[in-house]
Formats: structure tokens, C-alpha cells, sequence
């Protein structure tokens, strides 16, 4: 064969589908090894773990997640235990559930038994934790993992989740997600200042100071209310588990930012746009986002203006941003999360350090309707938060 031939072969660019399954592969070799360090640099990658099957293998290990033999154990001690307190809005939030998720081709009963499975994993979740407050989306969050995962997936994936990654949300109280919220400004000044110095300067000179509260279902559901893609929504689940929950408001500031030319554009159109305007614009997630692109900023962000440096005071030094190297990082490869005790302690201590902060800071309303309690602060400012019921329809698509 002539050379020009032989080096024009050996130039030629590999088939896409070689390179997924030389990715496939490596994943997989990752997960048998628990090399969670691998696992983690591979959801920093285009497409993340890739497949429902990756997923169910990588996502366990990187949260580390129980066995199901375990859960199944405690479930049945449990069984005849006290109905859970949050057992009537768990009913009625599965009732209206799941249709945003599942394919327009499922029958009614098979709808009524994924419901059945969905109220069923909740209601085992918090009869085994009784002092965890359920809010409003949470359903959501679980729905997600149960359209995810093989079904005796869900409870270890939804108890470590739960636990470590969404604790500040099932607080008594929504200011464990407002410390979450608090963090959006700092990075925005630091990353996109003009668009920090818009939103800011949208309540007037005088007004209250402004919050990014469009952006609070974002992190309360980790997009499974916003976003009408599945495929979309467990990408961003891959970035993360393996990363942490830190990683979700990294993703907010990352689609503010991306929005930084309609943002001028709309405050040079109309010198008197106000924050009710910018909400509107911003609670609706543009449908061309490049959502590699916008995991990619959210890194390198985080990278270069994590957390420890924003100087912000107000991230609880008992939630689950600050914790997770301690809770998650640390623990090697293949342990188990502690159960026993250790996460009440935590929830225990976050609610004191809210309780210090209390006297110097707004403390936000009580447990009952967390969700509606965010809307109605919305509302204050002269926005509608988006109605809980008017769920978008999404495809399922794998």
C-alpha cells in the first residue's frame, strides 16, 4: 500500500459509536474498581455516565448508597409503625405526578402503578426518618430516580440523596435553601458583574435586596420541574452526584450567565425594567441551551471561585455544601453512608445554627407549604413564582 494511502488511514477520525463504547468501557472498568476519582472526571465529560444502565452502576457508588438488603430489613421492622406526618400531601402530590415524565403511550393503569411505587418509596423514606420535613417537589426528586434506576434501585439512591445531598431543603424551615440561594449573587458578581450590577440595581436604590427567587425551584427539584428533556435532566444528575449539591447552584449562575446578552438587551430596550420583568425572563429556561457548555462554565467557575472564597458568611457550616467532602468525599471507595444516628445529629445541628442566626437575619416560615411559602415571597415582589400544578409535559426518552 503506498504511504500517502497508509498515512491518510491512519489519519482517519474514529467512528463515533468506537468512542462511545472505548467510554462505555472505561466506565465500567471504573465502577468495578471503585475508582470514583475516574467516575467523577467522567461526568465532567460530554454526556456524562451516557445510559440508564451506566447510571444505575455509577450513581449508587458515587453517593454511596446502602445495599437494598438493608433498607429492605429496616422497612419491615417499620412496617407497622406511626403513618408519617407528611403522609396526606406525599398522597396528593402522587396523584397529580409523574405524567410530565412518563411517555404519552402508558395506559392508565400502568400510570396508577408507577404512582403506587412512587408514594410507596416515600412514605417507607420518612417512616424510617420521622423527622424530616417533605416539601412540595420532593416527589419529584423521587420520581426522577424511579423512572432512572431499576426499581430496587430507588430506596439506597433516594435515602443517601436525601440525607447528604438535599438535607437543607427538609428542614423545618426553608432558610437551609435560602443559604443555598444566598451563594448566586457572589459568584454572579464575580463571573458576569454587569448582569450582577442589573439584578441588583432592579428593586431601585432604596428597595429590598435582591434574591434570585426564580431560581428556587431549580434547586429545591434539581430541574426535575423546569426542564422538559429526561436526557437533559439526568446529565446534569451525573454532575451532581459526583460533585455535590454545591454543583447545582454553579449550574443556576451558569444559565444566568449565559443569559448575559438578553439581560442587557432587555435593561438597554427599557430603562425601567424592574426585578419583576428580569424574573419572568429568567424563571424560563431558554430551550437552545447548550447544556455541555453550560456544565463546562459551572466547573471552571466552581474551580475558580468556589465557595470558601466568595466571602459570602452565610454558608451553614452544618448543611450539605459545606459537609460533603466529610459526609461523601472522604469516605472510601465502596463504604457505605453512616445511618445510625449520624444523620439526625446532623439535622439537629443545622436547625441550632439556623436558630443562632435567627436573631440577626429574616427567619423564613414554618415547614407547612415550603414550596407555596417561596411563591408567596415571589409574589411580594410583584412576581408569580410558577404554579406547582401546571407541570410541564416531558418525554422520556432514553
Amino acid at each position: 500500500m503506498p504511504a500517502e494511502k497508509r498515512k491518510h488511514k491512519r489519519q482517519r477520525p474514529r467512528h463515533p459509536k468506537k468512542r462511545q463504547t472505548s467510554k462505555t468501557k472505561q466506565i465500567v472498568e471504573a465502577v468495578e474498581s471503585l475508582d470514583v476519582a475516574a467516575l467523577r472526571q467522567f461526568s465532567l465529560s460530554e454526556g456524562g455516565f451516557g445510559t440508564a444502565e451506566l447510571r444505575a452502576r455509577c450513581w449508587p457508588l458515587l453517593c454511596r448508597a446502602r445495599s437494598t438488603d438493608h433498607i429492605r430489613d429496616e422497612d419491615k421492622e417499620l412496617e407497622d409503625g406511626e403513618r408519617p406526618r407528611d403522609a396526606d400531601q406525599v398522597h396528593l402530590d402522587v396523584n397529580r405526578s409523574l405524567t410530565h415524565l412518563l411517555p404519552t403511550v402508558v395506559t392508565e393503569k400502568q400510570l396508577l402503578f408507577y404512582r403506587d411505587q412512587l408514594e410507596d418509596v416515600l412514605l417507607r423514606l420518612f417512616k424510617r426518618y420521622p423527622y424530616l420535613n417533605y416539601y412540595q417537589g420532593f416527589h419529584d426528586i423521587a420520581s426522577l430516580l424511579l423512572l432512572s434506576l431499576p426499581s430496587e434501585g430507588v430506596p439506597p439512591m433516594l435515602e443517601s440523596l436525601t440525607l447528604f445531598y438535599l438535607r437543607d431543603h427538609l428542614l423545618p424551615t426553608l432558610n437551609g435553601t435560602e443559604a443555598q440561594l444566598n451563594l448566586i449573587m457572589p459568584i454572579l458578581a464575580r463571573t458576569t458583574p454587569k448582569v450582577h450590577s442589573l439584578l441588583k440595581m432592579s428593586n431601585g436604590i432604596d428597595g429590598p435586596e435582591y434574591r434570585p427567587y426564580f431560581a428556587i425551584s431549580w434547586i429545591l427539584t434539581w430541574f426535575t420541574h423546569d426542564i422538559n428533556d429526561i436526557r437533559i435532566l439526568t446529565r446534569l444528575w451525573d454532575l451532581f452526584i459526583a460533585h455535590g449539591p454545591v454543583m447545582v447552584v454553579y449550574v443556576c449562575t451558569s444559565l444566568i450567565a449565559a443569559r448575559e446578552k438578553e439581560i442587557v438587551g432587555l435593561a438597554e430596550s427599557d430603562p425601567d425594567v424592574d426585578s419583576a420583568m428580569l424574573h419572568h425572563m429568567l424563571s424560563k429556561i431558554s430551550l437552545s441551551t447548550n447544556w455541555e457548555t453550560i456544565i463546562t462554565n459551572a466547573w471552571e467557575t466552581y474551580k475558580s471561585h468556589p465557595p470558601s472564597v466568595l466571602q459570602v458568611g452565610k454558608l451553614l457550616k452544618s448543611g450539605v455544601i459545606h459537609r460533603f467532602y466529610d459526609d461523601i468525599w472522604r469516605l472510601p471507595p465502596g463504604k457505605s453512608i453512616p445511618v445510625s444516628g449520624h444523620p439526625e445529629k446532623l439535622f439537629q445541628k443545622e436547625i441550632r445554627e439556623l436558630e443562632r442566626l435567627g436573631s440577626s437575619q429574616r427567619y423564613w416560615l414554618g415547614r407547612v407549604g415550603k414550596v407555596l411559602a417561596a411563591s408567596a415571597l415571589v409574589a411580594a415582589a410583584g412576581v408569580a413564582w410558577y404554579a406547582y400544578e401546571n407541570v410541564l409535559i416531558l418525554e422520556m426518552s432514553f
